[in-house]
């Protein structure tokens, strides 16, 4: 393998494309200070991936780029070739010639090209790795370079010495893959925290899924119970009202004998009226008899004067009854007084269940009452038809001893009108109480009726409270779903704020230096540094994983107040593992318009309209973000970039970057894997777990 041209364009003072070609032996380039020998030998370390721009006499690495002079504008790129013979497949490409060429924009882009095929710096190491090619290596000595060589330390000639004998390529990659496997030892030791973790919230998850199925056990067997205590006191009120059935049966037995009993006393009646015309007929036989039978007929006085009496008493007796059986009434007012009270309240079925059962008791038992005062009376209508049965026993009596004493005919005559009055009197108070026994029946009856609607009052609450109980098992239900659902939510936001306190998915040294931070209660170990862009940038959900899209690695750079308060710890930053990287807040460029494009097809937003910042970091905001827009389509971005200046940026609803210089990023926008993701979505877990407490304690409250 040996070196056959070098190809140099706009490099340092090859501001033309210029061409060295190395041909067999020894060539040398020869010429006066000044005109550019150095930098060919710049050009081969530079294209072979040199870093540092010192090395490369100079302070930046754009000051490689051919500046201008006083007849020629400056270059806008600068790039260089290198062509290798690749004759002895030294090289593992399978290509007799190998380019490698590398190109640096003024926009501070650059890139690498193997057989003009990007490629990456790490590529083009490997590829001249144990060749004796490269930016250290001892194939390029430059000025001062031998001085060193002999002046180095024993460690410094050893790298020379693997190179040379090829074994550097080999450390290289043993080194690599050490740093592979910690790598993989921190993740895997990062897993296993995040597996006991899940496996503890596993066990509380399942110790709840036990209670949550206890709790349904429970619920059902109180259901079935309610059900039977309900098919109980049913059955309970049916076999009452069955009583009460028969007693009304029973009653109207009892009134059908007392009617009949009538009709046969109202005969006798008629017979004694046929007879007493029979006596009127032999009235005039007795009348040699009537003087001895005054006595007689003083003493049958005082009898119907005693007769009289107890009939005044009966009266008074019906007058007592008729008072009880309107105190009876005024109680069943009262009863409908508080009937209609009960039915005002229903809207309380469940609490007044048991109320209504024992007021349907009370008026079971006034209606057994009323029933026993009409026994009662049945039974003191039963004394008077006994009495008038003896009157007219007493009657006959009388009429038989007329018909012994037919002198006393004129007495009898007289006795014989007033005992017609009584008996009218009496016939006239039988019917009387036959109509009040009549208006009894009636109230009896409306009664019945008062029961009847009561118990169809009684099953409507019932069937409320049926309706009751299954509205609180549906609310029970939507109880259990919407805690389970808050479940899942701690859940996530438990992982979550493990995942943030941690800090997953930072660089190592951002890392260090936040929990550093952190760590000092005084707030003296970089207090300078404001937080990471991915945790100072908010944004919602919906836009997290576009904002992610543009920022890329930004999103973990560090915000810093000043550059001064940064370089001041870089002793202490060099000791920590791994790149720490920041925004300085008082080097931030002013911010450049991108022109207005919101009235253009396919213009959505702002990207820096989609997120929220503390005041120190808007500036930082509109650096980053000012000149990006979100468009609809890639092809509202290829449009809208050729109106834009350069710089501008543009991303799509589906998450593709495409910048101006001719960059674009593909891909899927992921779900949460970024700090702003992850930020929104811990966000929105608070937001969505409020929501669903208060959800849990309205439903509460209905039940």
């Amino acid at each position: 393998m040996i070196l056959k041209k070098l190809v140099a364009q706009g490099f340092k003072s090859f501001a033309d494309r210029i061409e060295f070609e190395f041909d067999q032996g020894i060539t040398a380039i020869v010429g006066p200070n000044g005109c550019g020998k150095s930098n060919v030998v710049d050009a081969i370390r530079w294209v072979l991936g040199e870093q540092s721009a010192k090395s490369l006499r100079g302070r930046q690495m754009l000051d490689v780029i051919f500046n201008g002079s006083g007849t020629r504008k400056s270059a806008g790129m600068a790039q260089v070739d290198l062509i290798f013979d690749n004759s002895d497949s030294l090289l593992p490409i399978d290509q007799t010639e190998v380019i490698v060429s590398r190109r640096l924009y003024r926009s501070g882009e650059s890139e690498y090209l193997l057989n003009k095929q990007t490629a990456r710096l790490r590529d083009i190491k490997e590829l001249f790795m144990d060749t004796g090619v490269g930016v250290d290596a001892y194939s390029v000595i430059e000025q001062g370079r031998v001085d060193a060589l002999l002046q180095a330390n024993p460690f410094e000639r050893r790298v020379i010495f693997e190179e040379a004998a090829g074994i550097s390529k080999f450390k290289a990659r043993k080194k690599e893959a050490q740093r592979k496997l910690e790598r993989v030892e921190q993740n895997l030791l990062r897993a296993q925290d995040i597996v006991d973790e899940i496996e503890k919230r596993l066990r509380s998850i399942k110790l709840a899924a036990g209670k949550a199925r206890s709790f349904q056990q429970y619920s059902a067997r109180l259901k079935e119970l309610k059900s039977r205590y309900a098919l109980a006191s049913y059955h309970e009120l049916r076999v009452r009202q069955d009583l009460l059935e028969r007693e009304a049966a029973a009653l109207t037995d009892q009134s059908t004998e007392l009617r009949a009993r009538l009709s046969e006393s109202e005969a006798r009646s008629s017979a004694a009226q046929v007879r007493s015309l029979e006596l009127e007929r032999e009235i005039g036989g007795v009348d040699t008899r009537l003087l001895t039978a005054q006595t007689q007929i003083s003493g049958h006085e005082e009898r119907v004067r005693a007769t009289q009496q107890r009939a005044e008493e009966q009266a008074q007796s019906l007058d007592r009854t008729r008072q009880r059986i309107e105190g009876l009434a005024q109680q069943l007012a009262r009863n409908e007084e508080q009937l209609s009270v009960a039915q005002a309240r229903h809207d309380e079925a469940g609490r007044e269940l048991d109320a209504l059962q024992a007021r349907v008791a009370e008026l079971q038992q006034s209606d057994g009452d009323m029933a026993a005062e009409v026994v009662r009376a049945q039974n003191q209508l039963e004394d008077e038809r006994s009495g008038v049965m003896e009157l007219l026993r007493r009657t006959a009596a009388l009429r038989n001893e007329i018909e012994n004493i037919g002198r006393e005919q004129t007495s009898l005559t007289g006795q014989q009108g007033r005992l017609a009055a009584r008996d009218a009197e009496i016939a006239s108070q039988m019917t009387e109480l036959l109509a009040r026994r009549e208006r009894l029946e009636a109230r009896r009856n409306e009664i019945a009726r008062l029961i009847e609607e009561q118990r169809q009052a009684l099953d409507e609450t019932r069937g409320r409270a049926v309706a009751v109980t299954e509205q609180r098992g549906r609310l029970r239900d939507q109880i259990a779903a919407a805690k389970e659902y808050r479940s899942g939510l701690l859940s996530r936001l438990q992982t979550l704020e493990e995942l943030d306190r941690r800090r997953e998915g930072m660089i190592a040294g951002v890392r260090e230096v936040l929990t550093r931070r952190d760590a000092d209660p005084e707030n003296r170990v970089f207090s300078y540094v404001l937080g990471p862009v991915g945790e100072l940038f908010e944004a919602d959900v919906a836009h997290a994983g576009i904002i992610e899209a543009v920022l890329g690695e930004l999103e973990q750079y560090l915000v810093v107040r000043t550059r001064d308060e940064l370089l001041a710890d870089r002793d202490v930053l060099a000791k920590i593992e791994g790149r720490v990287l920041a925004f300085c807040l008082d080097q931030l460029p002013a911010p450049i318009s991108a022109g207005d494009i919101t009235a253009q097809p396919g213009y959505v937003a702002c990207a820096v309209d989609w997120v929220r910042v503390p005041p120190e970091c808007e500036k930082l905001a509109r650096h980053l973000l000012g000149r990006t827009f979100v468009v609809e389509s890639i092809d509202d971005a290829r449009r809208l970039s050729q109106m834009c200046p350069p710089g501008t940026r543009f991303v799509t609803l589906e998450g593709i970057v495409w910048d101006s210089d001719g960059r674009i990023a593909l891909g899927s926008l992921g779900a949460g894997t970024g700090l702003i993701s992850r930020r929104s979505e811990l966000r929105e877990l608070q937001d969505r777990i409020a929501e669903v407490e208060t959800r849990v304690g309205e439903l509460t409250a209905q039940d």
